[in-house]
């Protein structure tokens, strides 16, 4: 995302920079003057220009600078053809403010000079006192007035301040935030006491040390002084760009306290102002504009986001920027993904990918980042092989560029490991995710909601491994980084309270986990529209909370819900909708509607097969379901053909070493016992137990389930097992493994604490 406010400081210098426009000025304008000695001048300032380009000294500049200012005043003074005029008159306020700049603080009676003098030909080249950058012009005339009536130790303060703030960029530059933010803070304080919020240039140290904290994303806690930048800068100038570029200021530092609606509204504002001020065609309009799409986009308002985004792409198209046009399309598409308008999204990330190699050549990391935006989209679209193809693009540029060690690298870590779960090879994640979450502790503290967010991944992965007091303790550490950071009503805080009542559902911490699923609903139903995808979502998290609890009653009514929501939104031949009737489909498994619950199973089944063809993941999964369904309702015959054709099926598409295969094992070894083939169940269950173990350790629940129904099998047989001796150990399991968690490293009765006390804070 492009901000405005990483340039605003320098505004002050924007006219000195327009002389570059016109140093290859036509000699047919400029020999409109019929004068010879005019010619002459003209010719002579042109010179001493060139001369000033390619100059290093500093003094040097300035003695160029001098001339070329001198030239021009003698020009000003003669009769010119208005065209002329007004184009030198221009250039001459751009060496005005570049020599005031320079003796600010130097030669306060000389800045004063120049200061006056760049007052007189605004209003001439304004036609009066009310544009902003005539009011801009006076407020440095002032600055410089009231410069003069210091203190010599004021003025070496403010002289120390300039310094600081050159050595804030520079360290902004070579990539050291920390100090950076420490030298830009220092400056903005010596500007509050010296010149308080009288003067612009208070406003401009204040928003360099709030854009060094927006790009560090600790812009909330900026939010104050970006607030009281654009006070002060709507005082001294009124409706300006400087102002509106404050309002975006403050936007990202909102949007980075977790209050995306306000930060949407404060950007709006920002909009309107940049375009009462530049007009719609302006590039920082247009930028102000991309930025409301992109804050939008973390509202519930995905419609409007998505609209505007397709605004904004189509203006940086007329304009032919192809940095901004890229940038774009990588937000255009994470809205649309969003949206699950996945045809959409898949091309805007491939667009950008593509633009990106063109912009930066193909060992770019920012063509890394696209590739990997594009691997998400094509995951979305349920194209798991191009998905990988794009992740691991996208990692081998990390390999050969900035490397594994980088904190750019995670979110490539992550998006690669999360095509690789979903293929079942979860040995080949948890180092990925793990080294992620080590990388943004390392760029952004334990406390900040980057890294908060990135350990919910990790948490999946430490519950598989039966790390299970450690997968509750780290969601309780994420949910507490949301409260603090985000607030308790921020949606991160909701999904960390509803995956942390899943881990205590299935730890069978009951009112506990009742307690967090409620209050991730109420906040659900308070921040978010029932037609947004993220409410389905929440749903079908509280509909696992439920049944895992025993509650299958409220499971199924939840589920219900969301079916409801799914069809309605999306229809009903929607990978989402099938995954979420198979999901109510088991809950009913577990009750005495198990008929009903095998036709949801294998509706389901039908349904993501037409969706997704034969050889995705999830559609594996979904025939599993059914053959377990079919075991259940007492056909383990039927179960065991489905499942040795399965087998085969997942064998070849994803191979033998991944949690899909051991799944598929696992059930072939219940359908075997039932039907009295010992060995053939025991090798199964071997086989399903030694590649869980492989693939998350011994402590993982399918590797503990196969080799405690091993151990029945060799203690009394097969004689007498029926579905619910197998149901009974399922259960002894999951109770074993909860109990495991209470003990473990005697941490159970601090994390319950924890957890009562964030229960006490949040109902409050």
């Amino acid at each position: 995302m492009r901000h405005l406010s990483k340039s605003q400081f320098l505004e002050t210098r924007i006219g000195f920079f327009l002389l570059l426009v016109l140093l290859s000025l036509p000699l047919a304008v400029a020999r409109s003057a019929e004068s010879f000695d005019i010619q002459a001048e003209l010719d002579q300032r042109q010179q001493h220009l060139n001369a000033f380009l390619q100059a290093d000294d500093e003094a040097e500049k300035v003695r160029l600078v001098e001339l070329a200012y001198a030239s021009e005043k003698r020009l000003l003074e003669q009769n010119l053809p208005a065209d002329l005029r007004r184009h030198l008159l221009d250039e001459h306020l751009g060496l005005m403010i570049f020599l005031a700049d320079h003796f600010e603080l130097r030669d306060v009676n000389r800045e004063i000079a120049l200061r006056q003098e760049i007052v007189e030909r605004r209003i001439e080249w304004d036609g009066g006192n009310s544009h902003w950058e005539t009011r801009l012009a006076k407020n440095q005339l002032r600055r410089a007035k009231f410069t003069n009536t210091l203190s010599d130790e004021q003025r070496r303060r403010l002289v120390r301040a300039l310094e600081i703030f050159r050595e804030g960029k520079q360290h902004q530059q070579d990539g050291q935030p920390e100090l950076a933010i420490s030298k830009l803070k220092e400056c903005a304080a010596i500007h509050q006491d010296l010149l308080g919020p009288e003067y612009i240039n208070t406003a401009f140290a204040l928003r360099a040390y709030v854009d060094a904290m927006v790009t560090v994303e600790r812009g909330g806690e900026a939010f104050e002084e970006a607030k009281l930048a654009a006070e002060i800068a709507y005082r001294a100038l009124g409706q300006s760009p400087v102002v509106a570029g404050a309002l975006a200021d403050c936007a990202n530092c909102l949007m980075q306290r977790g209050d995306a609606k306000w930060a949407a509204t404060m950007q709006q504002h920002a909009l309107r102002m940049s375009q009462a001020v530049l007009g719609e065609e302006h590039e920082q309009t247009i930028t102000q504009l991309n930025n409301l799409a992109y804050f939008l986009s973390e509202t519930d308002d995905l419609e409007k986001a998505f609209q505007v985004a397709k605004s904004a792409g189509m203006a940086f198209e007329k304009m032919g920027d192809k940095r901004a046009i890229a940038e774009n399309a990588n937000l255009t598409g994470t809205i649309a993904m969003k949206l699950d308008h996945h045809e959409e999204a898949y091309a805007a990330f491939v667009q950008a990918a593509r633009m990106q190699e063109q912009i930066q050549g193909p060992q770019a990391f920012e063509v890394a980042v696209a590739w990997g935006n594009a691997s998400q989209a094509a995951t979305r679209r349920r194209e798991i092989s191009e998905a990988l193809v794009f992740s691991q693009k996208s990692l081998s540029i990390i390999d050969a560029t900035i490397g594994r060690n980088d904190p750019r690298a995670a979110q490539i870590l992550i998006q690669h490991a999360s095509v690789l779960r979903k293929l079942g090879r979860m040995k080949e994640a948890a180092p990925l995710v793990e080294r992620a979450c080590d990388l943004l502790a390392r760029q952004h503290g334990t406390d900040h909601p980057s890294y908060a967010l990135a350990t919910l991944d990790l948490a999946v992965i430490q519950f598989e491994r039966g790390q299970r007091q450690l997968a509750e303790s780290t969601v309780l550490n994420s949910v507490e980084v949301f409260e603090t950071r985000l607030g308790p009503k921020s949606w991160a805080f909701a999904v960390a309270m509803s995956r942390l009542a899943q881990l205590q559902a299935k730890n069978q911490e009951r009112d506990l986990a009742r307690q967090a699923i409620e209050v991730a609903g109420t906040i659900a139903a308070e921040s978010l529209s029932q037609d947004h995808p993220e409410y389905a979502s929440f749903l079908s998290r509280a509909g696992d909370v439920y049944s895992d609890l025993g509650e299958h009653g409220l499971a199924k009514a939840t589920l219900n819900q969301a079916v409801g929501l799914i069809e309605e939104k999306y229809g009903s031949r929607h990978p989402e909708y099938a995954r979420t009737v198979s999901q109510l489909g088991n809950v009913l498994l577990e009750t005495d509607e198990r008929t009903r619950g095998a036709e949801l199973v294998e509706v389901g089944e039908r349904l993501l097969l037409e969706a997704l063809g034969e050889s995705h993941p999830q559609v594996f999964e979904a025939m599993n379901n059914v053959a377990r369904a079919h075991r259940l309702l007492g056909d383990p015959t039927t179960a065991i053909a489905e499942l040795t054709n399965l087998e085969q099926k997942v064998r070849q598409e994803l191979g033998d070493d991944n949690e899909i295969y051991a799944d598929v094992l696992l059930e072939m070894g219940r359908s075997l016992l039932l039907t009295g083939d010992q060995q053939a169940a025991e090798d199964a269950l071997l086989k399903a137990a030694q590649i869980a173990t492989d693939q998350l350790g011994d402590r993982n629940e399918d590797a503990r389930q196969a080799l405690e129904l091993i151990a029945l099998l060799r203690e009394k047989g097969t004689a007498g097992l029926t579905n619910e001796v197998l149901l009974r150990v399922e259960k002894k399991v999951q109770r074993d493994l909860a109990k495991a968690a209470e003990t473990e490293l005697d941490e159970f009765a601090r994390r319950h604490q924890r957890v009562t006390d964030l229960m006490n804070r949040v109902v409050r």
